[in-house]
C-alpha cells in the first residue's frame, strides 16, 4: 500500500501526464487511470450526497415542499445511475482509449476540477436558497393575479337591482293630453339632471342630495361626454340651456337663433364642444343641424328630412339616425337607417305593425311605444304592440332584420334603455326589467309598482352598474307627483 502511494505521488502523476499515455497501457498507467476513475467516482458521490442534502433540506421546507419533491426526488432514477455505477467499479479492468495529453500542472487540474465541483455544489445550494423563494413567490403571485383576473373574467353579471336612494322628481305636468314624462341624464361625474314639466333638478347619485334646482319647464337633459355641461330644452323660454355642474349657465341658445321653430333630440359631438339637434323648420319639415356651444355660432345644417317623417333616435356616433316615416300607401310606417354624411338611407327595418293604427304620432296608443340604440348604433330595441301583444323587438340596423324578441307584460312598453357596456336592454311597464342581450333572456325584475303607476323614464350610469327611474301616476288628467329612485344593479 505504501509502494503504491509512492508510486502516485503528484510529482509521478505529472511525470507520466507530461510523457504522455500509451496503450496497451503499462502497470503505473493503468493504476494511474483507476486512481483517476476512482476519484472521480468519490466527487460524484460527494457531490451526489451534497446535492441530496439540500434539496432534502429544502423539500422539508414550509415554503416549498410540494414543488422540490415533485420536481427534484426521483428515486427510480437514481438507483438505476447507482447500478450502472456499480457495474463500472466491477469492471475497472476493461478501459476504453483515453488520451490525456494535458500540459504541465496535471495535479493543478485536478485541484482545479475538485475544486469546481465543490463550488457548483456551493452555488447550487446558495442559488436554491436564494432564488427558488423568490421563483415560487412570484409563481404564487402569477397563480394569485390569474386566479384573481378569472374571476373578474367570470364574474356574475346582472340579477337584481337594489334601492339606493329617491327624491321628489317634480310635477308631471299634461301636454296635450300626453303625459310629459321628465328626461333623465347620468354624467360621468356622478351627477343626475332631471328635467321635468316645471323644474330642473340636479342631485348626487350617491345619496339624492340635491345639488340645484331651476324652475324651467324642461323636456329633454343630457350631458356632455366630459360631464361638465348639461344642456337642456326649455319649452317655454323657447331656447337650449347650457348649464355648468353648479347650474350656473355658459350658453343661451334661442331657438329663432338654431334656425328653428321647436328642437327636438338633442346630443354632443364626442369632444363635448358642439351639440347636434333635430330641428323643425316648419310644421311639416325638419332637418339635422349642429352648433358651436361656446360660439354659438356655426348652424349648420347636415341632412334636410323626408316630409312627414319624425326623428326617433340619434345615433351615438352623431353620424346616423333612426327614422319614422310615415308611408300612407302602404298605411304603414317605415322605420329607416339614414346616414347623415351622405344625406341617404341605408337601411329599413323591417317591422309591420298588425294594429292598423298609422295615426301619426297618436297620443294615445302607438304601434311604437318606446325605442333604444346601442351603444355601437349596431342595434335597435323598439316597445312594439300588436292586439294586446306587448313586445321588445331587437333588430340589426344594417340589415334591418329582426334579430330577437321577448314578450314583455301586458301592460304597453313605456321605456327602453341600453347599458353604455351594451350588455343589456332595460325595459319598463309596471317593474323594471333588465334583458341580457347576449343569452337572451331577462336576468332581473325589480322595483315594482302598482296599477295606479307607471315607470315612464329610464337612464343608465355611465358604467353600466346603476340606473335611474321615474315613476308617475297613469291619470293623463291630473298632475302628480314625479318619484326618481336610484337604483344599484348587482
Amino acid at each position: 500500500m505504501k509502494e503504491q502511494h509512492d508510486d502516485l505521488q503528484p510529482e509521478t502523476i505529472d511525470q507520466v501526464l507530461e510523457d504522455g499515455v500509451s496503450w496497451p497501457p503499462d502497470r503505473q498507467t493503468t493504476r494511474l487511470i483507476q486512481h483517476l476513475q476512482s476519484g472521480s467516482q468519490e466527487y460524484a458521490r460527494a457531490n451526489e450526497h451534497s446535492l441530496d442534502r439540500i434539496w432534502s433540506r429544502l423539500a422539508q421546507s414550509q415554503k416549498h415542499p410540494v414543488f422540490l419533491q415533485a420536481q427534484w426526488k426521483r428515486p427510480e432514477k437514481k438507483l438505476i445511475v447507482l447500478k450502472e455505477r456499480k457495474v463500472m467499479q466491477d469492471h475497472t479492468d476493461i478501459y476504453p482509449p483515453i488520451y490525456l495529453s494535458q500540459p504541465k500542472k496535471g495535479r493543478s487540474f485536478l485541484r482545479a476540477m475538485g475544486l469546481g465541483l465543490i463550488a457548483a455544489v456551493a452555488i447550487v445550494a446558495m442559488a436554491s436558497f436564494a432564488l427558488f423563494p423568490n421563483l415560487l413567490r412570484s409563481a404564487a403571485q402569477t397563480v394569485n393575479r390569474s386566479t384573481i383576473t378569472g374571476a373578474a373574467q367570470q364574474q356574475q353579471g346582472i340579477t337584481n337591482g337594489k334601492q339606493v336612494c329617491s327624491f321628489a322628481g317634480g310635477t308631471n305636468g299634461v301636454l296635450q293630453k300626453t303625459l310629459w314624462a321628465p328626461s333623465l341624464a347620468w354624467s360621468t361625474q356622478g351627477q343626475i339632471a332631471v328635467a321635468g314639466y316645471s323644474t330642473l333638478k340636479v342631485i348626487s347619485a350617491q345619496d339624492c342630495s340635491a345639488t340645484y334646482s331651476k324652475t324651467l319647464q324642461n323636456y329633454l337633459a343630457s350631458w356632455s361626454p366630459d360631464g361638465k355641461q348639461l344642456v337642456t330644452a326649455d319649452a317655454d323660454g323657447a331656447a337650449l340651456n347650457v348649464l355648468d355642474t353648479k347650474g350656473n349657465t355658459l350658453a343661451h341658445l334661442s331657438f329663432a337663433k338654431l334656425g328653428a321653430i321647436s328642437v327636438g333630440p338633442v346630443m354632443w359631438s364626442s369632444d363635448s364642444k358642439k351639440l347636434i339637434y333635430v330641428a323643425f323648420d316648419t310644421l311639416d319639415q325638419s332637418s339635422i343641424k349642429s352648433v358651436d356651444v361656446a360660439s354659438g355660432s356655426g348652424v349648420t345644417t347636415l341632412l334636410k328630412l323626408p316630409v312627414e317623417s319624425g326623428v326617433l333616435l340619434l345615433m351615438p356616433d352623431g353620424k346616423s339616425l333612426v327614422l319614422e316615416h310615415l308611408n300612407r300607401a302602404e298605411k304603414k310606417k317605415d322605420i329607416e337607417i339614414w346616414n347623415i354624411d351622405s344625406g341617404k338611407k341605408t337601411s329599413t327595418v323591417s317591422f309591420s305593425p298588425q294594429s292598423g293604427n298609422v295615426q301619426f304620432f297618436s297620443p294615445v296608443m302607438q304601434s311604437i311605444s318606446a325605442d333604444a340604440i346601442s351603444p355601437d348604433g349596431s342595434q335597435l330595441a323598439l316597445g312594439t304592440s300588436d292586439h294586446g301583444t306587448y313586445q321588445v323587438q331587437i333588430y340589426d340596423t344594417t340589415s334591418g332584420k329582426l334579430q330577437t324578441s321577448f314578450d314583455a307584460s301586458t301592460w304597453p312598453i313605456t321605456a327602453l334603455s341600453w347599458s353604455p357596456d351594451g350588455k343589456y336592454l332595460a325595459e319598463s311597464t309596471s317593474a323594471i326589467h333588465i334583458y341580457d342581450v347576449n343569452a337572451q333572456k331577462t336576468v332581473a325584475t325589480f322595483g315594482n309598482v302598482d296599477e295606479q303607476h307607471m315607470i315612464n323614464t329610464l337612464a343608465w350610469s355611465p358604467d353600466s352598474k346603476g340606473l335611474v327611474s321615474s315613476t308617475t301616476l297613469v291619470k293623463v288628467n291630473d298632475h302628480s307627483q314625479n318619484t326618481v329612485t336610484v337604483w344599484g344593479l348587482n
